[in-house]
């Protein structure tokens, strides 16, 4: 919905969010396909969010978990400006 509305970095958030949610729940593949999709936003915006995202991303492919770094602090809004 926020992707079609054009909020791409608000989408983007969500997807690192609902990957968070998945992973925590034990659904590792779910997880990880929603911090794919959020990477490829993340990369579409140009976002440095992405960076983040894909390191984390490469450490549940290696080790089958997530990365146990915090979750981006999502009250911050960089797409401004």
């Amino acid at each position: 919905m926020l992707r079609e509305a054009g909020d791409l970095s608000h989408a983007a958030f969500a997807l690192v969010h609902l990957g968070d949610v998945r992973e925590t729940t034990g659904s590792k593949s779910e997880a990880r396909r929603a911090w794919s999709a959020a990477l490829r936003l993340f990369a579409e915006l140009g976002h440095p969010e992405g960076d983040r995202v894909a390191a984390r991303l490469r450490a549940a492919v290696r080790t089958g978990t997530a990365d146990p770094s915090p979750a981006p602090d999502f009250s911050r809004d960089d797409s401004a400006g």
